[in-house]
């Protein structure tokens, strides 16, 4: 059997020297201390930061918005929503507005028929206090059909010049026609 450790080349190559395997640096155990110790600093400040944001960042009072409204709605025919503005906190709700979205086919009564969206001034909204407020709607269209109406509550409270907004949502169930038109021809015309 042919040695080739130190066998040369007759084209000139040197020999190649023997690899020798190098043992990966340890990390000293004080220093695996210190980065676990500071890793877990770390954590522990990003979930305390997370906590202190959820807990002090400002939320509104609690607001709620309640739909009152005839199980079917005929078309053509004028009927009411009664939308209800709760104020669970225990504060007054400043300068609150409603918003009512209306969808393509309701419309306010006595309003352009253009006009998507009804505001109204409600004012200041005390501790438990409610408020309703009515609309006069019709609808028109094809029957059978869902309508969806948001209602959306602006206000500030306290001091704060911060403004929060509570909304709502409802399907208005469209029936058939209100007013129906049959008309009849007679069987026979007598001449006379």
């Amino acid at each position: 059997m042919l040695d080739n450790k130190n066998y040369r080349s007759p084209w000139g190559e040197a020999p190649r020297p023997a690899v020798q395997k190098k043992e990966p640096e340890k990390i000293p155990a004080k220093t695996r201390r210190g980065l676990f110790f500071g890793l877990a600093f770390l954590v522990l400040l990003a979930v305390a930061g997370a906590a202190a944001y959820f807990y002090f960042s400002p939320q509104g009072p609690k607001v709620g918005i309640e739909f009152f409204k005839q199980s079917q709605i005929l078309l053509g025919e004028q009927f009411e929503l009664k939308v209800s503005i709760s104020n669970f906190s225990d504060s007054v709700l400043r300068n609150a507005r409603i918003s009512l979205y209306l969808p393509e086919g309701v419309f306010v009564v006595g309003q352009s028929h253009g006009q998507r969206v009804v505001e109204r001034m409600i004012g200041d909204l005390g501790p438990g206090s409610v408020r309703p407020e009515l609309f006069s709607l019709i609808a028109t269209g094809s029957g059978q059909t869902l309508k969806r109406v948001a209602a959306k509550v602006n206000y500030s409270s306290g001091g704060s010049g911060a403004e929060f907004e509570s909304s709502s949502e409802t399907d208005l169930i469209l029936g058939g026609s209100a007013v129906n038109l049959a008309v009849e021809a007679p069987e026979s015309v007598f001449g006379g």
